[in-house]
């Protein structure tokens, strides 16, 4: 980033934004309600409470709204094993509790300040991957990625239509940094599985590069289980995906997208 500007600034104009817009209100006897700035899927604010347990801890606890939201709009996760393990998955990844349908988590008094963070982000998450997961089967890599692109809080748009010279296309990721970045997320388990997947994405590129259009085109690759040493790095896969893109990059590198979004 450039020298002239005041990235100390620019955060701590965030964070005053942030805190004026957190309300609180007394709750019970010695406790307190609060709406934050942060907001699920439907546009309604996400709100905790901060409770004080027996031993004089406090724990932030979301009071069950988060499963009573999800009944509301039908998406009710007693009774579905596919969002029963979704939401255990994802309880387990950031590390809180779920009890009789209420999520909560024990505040660490040194590290109070980022177990809010990871609580608020953990909530925003975990509604909009309810939405966002199919009926049946296993989330997608592009789930994931998805999934990922919302804990770092990027601002994105999926899904994106984008007109080419000669069709239109769908792409899985705009990121929406001022650098007009689209993302193409590719995953598979077998050479032969990938070269479908290979002629698509080159193709999207080739078409959005020659229609002039001022994009920058990410291919992010799924390499877990060994697929980039087994499948990816093949040269005849390799090489037309690092011809055409202007970035590829791998799933166990993901950070770079950060750098991307200049985060």
């Amino acid at each position: 980033m450039s020298d002239n500007v005041d990235c100390r600034n620019l955060v701590q104009k965030y964070i005053e934004y942030l805190s004026q817009d957190f309300i609180i209100y007394d709750y019970l006897d010695n406790d307190c309600h609060i709406v934050t700035p942060f907001w699920r899927p439907d546009g309604n604010h996400i709100e905790i409470f901060a409770l004080t347990n027996k031993d004089g801890s406090i724990s932030l606890t979301d009071e069950g709204q988060t499963f009573d939201w999800l009944f509301s709009i039908g998406m009710e996760v007693s009774g579905s094993k596919n969002r029963e393990d979704l939401i255990n998955q994802l309880v387990k990844r950031y590390n809180i509790e779920l009890k009789n349908g209420t999520f909560s988590l024990q505040l660490n008094p040194d590290s109070v300040g980022a177990d809010i963070h990871k609580f608020l982000t953990a909530l925003k998450a975990i509604s909009s991957m309810i939405l966002l997961r199919k009926p049946y089967g296993k989330p997608t890599f592009k789930d994931e990625v998805e999934l990922y692109l919302i804990e770092t809080q990027q601002e994105y748009k999926s899904n994106y239509l984008i007109t080419g010279k000669t069709v239109e296309h769908r792409i899985p990721f705009y990121l929406n940094s001022n650098r007009n970045w689209l993302i193409e997320t590719l995953s598979a388990n077998t050479i032969g599985a990938a070269k479908p997947a290979l002629y698509k994405v080159t193709f999207e590129w080739i078409d959005i590069g020659a229609s002039g259009q001022n994009y920058k085109k990410v291919t992010l690759i799924d390499d877990t289980d060994n697929k980039w040493e087994e499948i990816w790095s093949n040269n005849r896969i390799r090489l037309p995906l690092e011809e055409y893109s202007d970035q590829v990059i791998r799933w166990s590198q993901r950070t770079q997208l950060l750098r991307i979004a200049g985060t």
